[in-house]
């Protein structure tokens, strides 16, 4: 009877990881295009000077290669440049350009008139942290910033080895890559959601996604160094702060990010019910979650309440 039970544990275990497999490693089918490696030394020449419509949002890409208003590199006396760099939540998935979060704070900064703020959304889809150095390293001697802000989500972890190449894996995946993680998340904090299980396989020291985001962050505090520019992180991700596992995992990369930056998180007020007001159909912020993000920037870093406005 014990070999019995044996064997059927046994080959409750292999079904589960054969699950695992098959469901979660399903790749995203996301309309929008996630930038690449490749891209950003091609210089972003893929999206240059073209209009992108998704779920009847249209989105024009400038000379530059970002979905913000078109800018000049060259930087005029008494501007307060700003780029603000990120992932999908950053770039506004299902927004218009003007109700992204980057460009709400700067309507916010330059509603006071002591100062002219310019902030560019440099936000594409896909970007990882190791990501966003390999992009900023090429591009931050051009556009001169006095400041660059990182709007860092839970899953800018995900980047994985590229076998054989000796580098990180080049947009993010967004799917689960190993079966005995997600048996081991599962039993520790069962139930579980599909973007439970997402979120929670790239948070493993050690991991080859893990070291590429430490390299990233390695290498972002290096070009700041160098180039004279403070770098800060802003979580922006607006999740529930009482679940039972986002806790763990903010201290986890509040932990690597601090060794370089100094990290603010968005505060979210506790008059904000029902939750699902802060995000759009296609499960990116909506126009009060990006409100939100702009207003919580503008007071902790630059210092400026909703009352100065």
């Amino acid at each position: 009877m014990k070999k019995i039970n044996a064997l059927m544990s046994v080959a409750l275990i292999l079904l589960l990881l054969i699950l695992s497999n098959a469901i979660l490693n399903h790749t995203s089918t996301d309309e929008y295009y996630h930038f690449t490696l490749e891209d950003i030394a091609n210089g972003l020449t893929v999206n240059k000077n073209i209009s992108i419509s998704a779920n009847g949002v249209t989105r024009h890409y400038n000379s530059n290669g970002f979905a913000d208003y078109e800018f000049s590199k060259k930087k005029d006396n008494g501007i307060y440049r700003v780029l603000v760099i990120g992932d999908s939540f950053t770039f506004g998935y299902g927004n218009p350009a003007n109700e992204t979060y980057p460009k709400l704070l700067e309507k916010r900064l330059n509603s006071n008139p002591d100062k002219q703020y310019e902030i560019f959304n440099l936000g594409l889809s896909g970007l990882n942290t190791y990501l966003e150095f390999s992009l900023l390293s090429k591009i931050t001697d051009e556009l001169n910033p006095d400041l660059i802000i990182v709007g860092f989500f839970m899953n800018d972890l995900d980047t994985e080895w590229i076998p054989g190449q000796e580098k990180c894996l080049e947009a993010k995946e967004a799917r689960i890559k190993n079966g005995a993680i997600y048996l081991y998340n599962i039993v520790r904090y069962f139930p579980l959601t599909r973007a439970d299980m997402y979120f929670l396989g790239q948070y493993v020291n050690n991991d080859r996604g893990w070291n590429c985001f430490k390299e990233g962050l390695s290498g972002l505090n290096n070009l700041s160094s160098q180039k004279n520019v403070p770098i800060i992180f802003v979580d922006v991700t607006l999740a529930n702060k009482g679940h039972k596992f986002y806790p763990k995992l903010t201290e986890m990369t509040d932990k690597e990010i601090k060794r370089y930056f100094k990290m603010y998180h968005v505060d979210i007020p506790k008059d904000s019910v029902p939750f699902d007001m802060f995000y759009n159909e296609y499960k990116h912020y909506s126009l009060k979650g990006n409100e939100l993000i702009a207003k919580s920037v503008a007071l902790q870093i630059f210092n400026i309440s909703a009352q100065e406005i």
